[in-house]
């Protein structure tokens, strides 16, 4: 595998996937496994050179990405090929580089991005199998659905979600605007209830929250309608738990970048088609 350098800095974008139960997020944090430190020593290694990384989203702890895109540059001339399976052969098999594309011009991926879909899967019934354990929050408990149609409606639209802002979050401030809400069963196995949320951005733990709060609706515990004075603002005791991480996945990170060089593989496989029972 040639390492050959040239001046000339070739602008990268990777989309990656990865299950997230045994990172501690995204992003590098000192003395942690994360996914970002992760793919740089992999990068490194193969381009054989440092490796700056910018994404278009952070992740929690424990929650999972099917499609994240990832920047960057280098001056190695190794083709897109021998990026992704280069990466790959030195990556846990729980992260995978799915495609690598070369641009024209290099993107900031958090600048660029149109939009963010992520789902939140609940398990309604006594007993999860071990196969969907890990994607999965197990609620026993009958939920009843209909319950949440209002609260739904409600969080469509720009807002301020400072009572489903984590603690420590260093977001200038909660503005945010989502631009759906979902909440239904699978036809392909009724006991796995999604809640699907578009959005542009989002503050730290806010799917989670939304999730934890959509789950006292359903269960009886909180009134409908409380969720109009929760986007007042209101204060963060004042909504839901935090559902567990390992319930979310970041779906899909809307981007079609321009300049489009060259792209490896040329068909690469839709994640969410390998799910089709989560990603119904």
């Amino acid at each position: 595998m040639s390492t050959e350098t040239e001046d000339l800095e070739r602008a990268i974008l990777m989309r990656i996937a990865f299950k997230g139960a045994q990172f501690h997020g995204y992003q590098i944090q000192d003395n942690a496994d994360t996914v970002q430190a992760q793919l740089t020593r992999a990068l490194s290694a193969v381009l054989n050179h440092p490796v700056t990384l910018r994404s278009s989203s952070r992740t929690d702890a424990g929650v999972h990405a099917l499609d994240l895109p990832v920047a960057f540059t280098t001056s190695c001339r190794i083709s897109l090929r021998g990026i992704v399976l280069g990466a790959n052969s030195h990556l846990p098999t729980e992260i995978r580089v799915m495609e690598a594309q070369e641009l024209k011009d290099f993107i900031e991926p958090r600048r660029s991005h149109k939009g963010k879909i992520y789902r939140y899967h609940f398990w309604n019934a006594p007993i999860v199998s071990p196969m969907l354990a890990d994607f999965t929050c197990l609620v026993p408990k009958a939920l009843d659905l209909s319950l949440a149609d209002q609260a739904l409606d409600e969080l469509c639209g720009k807002h301020d979600f400072s009572a489903f802002r984590a603690r420590g979050c260093t977001a200038a401030h909660a503005m945010r605007r989502i631009t759906k809400a979902t909440l239904k069963r699978s036809t392909m196995a009724p006991s796995l209830i999604t809640l699907e949320i578009h959005g542009e951005a989002f503050v730290r733990h806010q799917i989670r929250i939304i999730a934890g709060t959509i789950l006292e609706i359903c269960l009886g515990m909180r009134d409908p309608a409380s969720m109009k004075a929760l986007l007042k603002p209101a204060k963060r005791d004042d909504a839901g738990k935090t559902a567990p991480a390992h319930g979310l996945i970041l779906l899909k990170v809307h981007m079609e970048p321009q300049g489009v060089i060259g792209r490896w593989p040329r068909e690469p496989v839709d994640s969410t088609s390998l799910f089709p029972v989560l990603c119904e």
